[in-house]
């Protein structure tokens, strides 16, 4: 079923077409989320080992410093006859660092390093200061990138803006709702239907023949022609497409057009008339 056929449905309709889909297709995700869930023990118990390894290798390859490191946290308090504050701190660790090796998270917030290993410190970290008019303030301290440091030199950006897109569709999305979200597509596929058979009218045709939604390609005399009229009238045309490229055999210029929820009526009438007064 495509997508126009299924937005064509009535309501009941669409329930069962989704409920049938849902029942195929729900052996299939039971035994996805099975397989997920195993691969998900396994990687847990890969990743103690490996931790595990790493922690034990580090302290046979490591310095004295090194190894007075790992043993003096739970060795000084048995060293001074704290027997069970020393048992009981060696379990502590042991279960700090299992769950942040099983599950992530925040780390303690000390790190320690030579002065000549300042700067290839891992991570970001972040350092209190005052600005100039004295107020608290945080910034990233040891970064060298200029990005960091020297933003008005940067040449580069701080940071994309994939969140602030997210954020954009999340309330769009939830301000229309489900039945809106309905709604949209069926604008958008009935005005991109309405404008494709205008142009055909106009003599113009269709460079595939299959379903579309709200983007279709259609052949053109003069795609430059009709783009700038179109402009001269403030109105973004579609994108002019490279010649012999379509299943209807043309040697003509291509168009590739878009109608939207927010293309009313008027508007596609206004671009067929432009169309029509340049051919």
């Amino acid at each position: 079923m495509t997508d126009l056929e299924f937005l064509r449905l009535s309501g009941p309709q669409k329930f069962l077409y989704k409920l049938r889909v849902f029942l195929k297709n729900l052996p299939k995700t039971i035994l996805n989320a099975f397989k997920g869930l195993i691969a998900w023990f396994v990687g847990i118990f890969k990743g103690i080992g490996a931790e595990l390894y790493d922690i034990f290798d580090t302290y046979r390859k490591g310095d004295w410093k090194t190894r007075v490191s790992y043993t003096v946290m739970g060795f000084g308090s048995c060293a001074r006859g704290q027997w069970l504050r020393g048992i009981l701190f060696f379990v502590f660790q042991t279960v700090f660092n299992v769950y942040l090796f099983c599950f992530g998270g925040p780390y303690l917030g000390i790190m320690t390093c030579t002065q000549a290993m300042t700067r290839k410190l891992p991570g970001r970290i972040v350092g209190q200061t005052t600005d100039h008019d004295g107020r608290r303030a945080f910034v990233l301290t040891l970064q060298a990138r200029e990005q960091h440091i020297r933003r008005e030199k940067a040449s580069s950006n701080i940071c994309s803006n994939e969140a602030w897109c997210a954020l954009r569709a999340g309330i769009y999305l939830s301000t229309i709702g489900p039945k809106g979200y309905e709604q949209v597509a069926e604008l958008c596929s009935s005005k991109a239907h309405y404008m494709a058979d205008e142009l055909e009218k106009i003599g113009m045709k269709r460079c595939f023949k299959g379903e579309f939604w709200n983007e279709f390609a259609m052949t053109c005399p003069d795609a430059d022609k009709l783009l700038a009229a179109l402009e001269a009238k403030g109105i973004l045309g579609g994108l002019k497409l490279c010649c012999g490229c379509c299943d209807a055999g043309c040697d003509t210029d291509c168009i590739l057009w878009c109608c939207t929820e927010l293309n009313s009526k008027e508007d596609i009438d206004e671009v067929i008339a432009i169309a029509k007064e340049v051919f």
